[in-house]
């Protein structure tokens, strides 16, 4: 029995698994907490106790202790001292959002992003069409960044909110609202916060503004291979809606003939592809002067390694030109 006892004394404790550091509460939230700090103390420096009493945190709390560093990594107060004489103010950067100063909406942005892993994900997944979803997100956290699965949905909401309330971008909702079934409506009054709109669109029903958001798929309209386009159609519509699009798409396809499609040679399009296709030392290697059109399109001649040869012919066929004979 002593050799059972010692033997879990000698057991070491499990580490608790920590998440990377994140603001524990998103922007609106943070803005309200210095809201209620400038109401009280305007610019004044007072103790992290004050400013606790101020928030209904007691004493020491770890919850009051968490909302600092989310208000520090905002860029939304000013600290100084060390420890428990640690004393806050409004930062300039919180005050003029606070004022609605001019710069107020640029302010809000740049405290959004401020967040070292807000700024990573931006910097990831910051393209035109807004973020992946939830589900997407919690696995990079998980796998990439290590998160702690108790906390990592806690902090996707945090981070859409936050992002929404920036006006940053729109951003998933499947963090646990309840979403729309597939194909059906869903209704925002005017001035209702959204996560992510898949199709938007704006109606007014009795003097309101309403905004519908429908479920969506995207098909992939796949060109050559620099190009590639993308239409996006509700998930569910009715046949009357299936006309209407196939006569609009013809429409906007004649639209686009006339504002999009650039006029180029053939032989600035070989080029082109060429440059996009092949590594600068392979395209030195390549002699493109000798092309031929006819009825059926242009034909090449080309001069070179064989190996990058058989790498031209692939890239041309796939831009439609015709396979050529090679010289030398």
């Amino acid at each position: 029995m002593a050799e059972i006892k010692e033997s879990a004394a000698a057991k070491p404790k499990m580490q608790r698994h920590r998440s990377p550091n994140y603001p524990i509460i998103d922007l609106d939230t943070a803005i309200n907490r210095i809201e209620v700090l400038r109401k009280q103390a305007q610019r004044h420096f007072v103790p992290l106790k004050t400013a606790y009493q101020l928030w209904d945190y007691t004493p020491k709390s770890a919850f009051g202790n968490q909302a600092i560093a989310a208000l520090r990594a905002y860029g939304l107060i000013d600290i100084q001292g060390k420890g428990d004489a640690r004393q806050i103010r409004v930062s300039d950067r919180g005050y003029r959002i606070l004022l609605n100063d001019t710069e107020a909406e640029k302010l809000l942005k740049e405290a959004a992003i401020a967040p070292k892993l807000h700024a990573e994900l931006l910097r990831k997944y910051g393209g035109g069409d807004g973020l992946p979803s939830s589900m997407v997100l919690r696995n990079y956290l998980l796998l990439e960044r290590d998160f702690n699965e108790k906390s990592v949905d806690a902090f996707i909401r945090q981070f859409q909110r936050t992002l929404n309330y920036a006006k940053l971008t729109v951003t998933d909702s499947d963090s646990g609202e309840e979403e729309p079934a597939n194909g059906k409506e869903e209704v925002l009054e005017e001035g209702t916060q959204m996560q992510k709109p898949d199709i938007m669109f704006e109606r007014v029903v009795d003097g309101k503004k309403q905004t519908i958001i429908v479920e969506s798929k995207n098909f992939p309209l796949y060109l050559t291979n620099q190009q590639q386009g993308l239409l996006r159609v509700p998930a569910k519509m009715t046949s009357l809606d299936y006309e209407l699009l196939k006569k609009q798409i013809e429409h906007s396809l004649s639209v686009i003939d006339v504002t999009s499609v650039s006029v180029v040679s053939d032989y600035e399009k070989v080029l082109a592809a060429l440059k996009a296709g092949l590594s600068s030392e392979e395209y030195s290697q390549i002699n493109a002067s000798q092309f031929e059109q006819d009825e059926q399109g242009i034909s090449y001649r080309m001069s070179g390694p064989n190996t990058v040869l058989d790498k031209v012919r692939t890239i041309l066929q796939d831009i439609g030109i015709k396979k050529g004979n090679k010289k030398g």
